[in-house]
């Protein structure tokens, strides 16, 4: 596993492995980073099915996203993301915080509910163990 360091700000700048690096925001009550390289969406769901995971395909009405989580749903809504933009060759992976700060700014963890209306989240440990838990998916699905 590589060792992550975030240069910026833990809302927005980068996050530094030992070989990559990848740009992200934190808005509107989601984590954004940059990949690099364009994923595969038949190759992601592919592979996510085979280990279990619920998978939103494209619609009709929304070809350019593909979601996923840990059960179905029947509404579609997923809590990871990813959203190719074939034009810049780059691929946004959007998921929940995993990091929230309270307001005197303690570190909350997996603010979940209505805990999470009153804390402002931010790219810390725990959400870079979520980015650290799909990336080895996203790149293997690159195309």
């Amino acid at each position: 596993m590589q060792n992550w360091r975030l240069t910026g700000s833990d809302t927005a700048g980068a996050i530094v492995g030992d070989y990559e690096t990848y740009p992200f925001t934190v808005e509107g009550g989601e984590v954004r980073i940059r990949l690099p390289f364009l994923v595969d969406e038949e190759i992601l769901a592919a592979q996510l099915t085979e280990d279990g995971w619920a998978v939103a395909n494209p619609t009709e009405d929304d070809p350019g996203s593909h979601g996923w989580g840990a059960h179905a749903d029947i509404d579609g809504y997923y809590p990871c993301w990813v959203f190719p933009d074939a034009e810049k060759g780059e691929t946004l992976f959007v998921f929940p915080p995993k990091d929230y700060r309270g307001s005197s700014d303690e570190r909350i963890t997996a603010a979940i509910g209505e805990l999470a209306i009153d804390h402002r989240p931010f790219l810390g440990q725990q959400s870079l163990e979520e980015f650290s838990r799909w990336l080895p998916y996203l790149k293997s699905a690159a195309r």
